[in-house]
């Protein structure tokens, strides 16, 4: 005795069950990633350029990134990489005048911090990485009489690591607790004095920037299934081998 035969979607519908059922119990790694862009203006001194007084000491970004959701699976460990440069531009003049010659001197100096924070036990911190972009020599230009001459300085720095130790991950890097849990971006420059002038000559406009763009990456385990749910797979795909299995048992026949 035969039967219709077997519908040609019924081997694929078994195999998509069992990969669906494998992803499932086992718990596969995901990563989430996330990237942005700070920019601190300015410095402690800085004119020319149409812009006022800037002082960018103790500038902090907090809850610049998302943290890790829990219900996502469990964060096994946290990547982070940043990357930041500080410039210097400067403008040097001399009067025309006989006496007046002379001139001017700059150099930079200045860091990113990059931390996880937790008000709960502030002033407690995870220090995660910091990068110091400096030029350590002294760029020096003398202008001519009644003429100027610019000092632009640029240097960039980088640097990336990771965490994995489960409490530390725990306690700053997810959101149970979201309103006390930030990342945050630290920018101290240290170069307010490295810049001179001498003689007849002076800087007649200065300006220091930074920037720095920071990635983090949440790698985690993902959560497996409700054993409800895995019991109601592992009824189905049996249910579906038996159907095929009496199938082509009558088709034999």
């Amino acid at each position: 005795m035969k039967t219709a035969p077997v519908p040609a979607f019924m081997p694929r519908l078994c195999g998509a069950a069992t990969l669906a059922l494998a992803a499932a119990v086992a718990a596969q790694a995901g990563t989430l990633t996330h990237s942005t862009t700070f920019t601190a203006a300015g410095g402690d001194a800085r004119f020319g350029y149409g812009a006022t007084a800037d002082d960018t000491y103790n500038l902090t970004v907090y809850d610049m990134l998302p943290l890790f959701d829990p219900a996502l699976g469990t964060l096994e460990r946290v990547s982070f990489t940043l990357d930041g440069w500080r410039s210097f531009d400067g403008v040097c003049t001399v009067p025309n005048h006989p006496d007046a010659a002379g001139a001017c001197t700059a150099r930079i100096d200045g860091a990113f911090f990059l931390e996880a924070l937790n008000l709960q036990v502030w002033p407690q911190t995870a220090a995660m990485t910091d990068i110091r972009t400096v030029i350590d020599t002294y760029t020096t230009v003398w202008p001519p009489l009644g003429g100027s001459l610019p000092i632009n300085l640029v240097t960039s720095a980088s640097a990336s690591g990771e965490i994995t130790d489960a409490a530390t991950l725990a306690n700053f890097f997810t959101t149970t607790s979201q309103s006390t849990h930030g990342i945050s971006l630290r920018f101290a420059p240290w170069d307010g004095g490295y810049f001179g002038y001498g003689g007849g000559a002076g800087f007649s406009a200065m300006l220091w920037d930074a920037d720095a763009t920071v990635s983090v990456s949440y790698h985690y385990a993902a959560a497996i299934p409700e054993p409800g749910s895995l019991g109601l797979m592992v009824a189905g795909l049996a249910g579906i081998g038996t159907l095929l299995r009496r199938r082509r048992g009558y088709q034999n026949e």
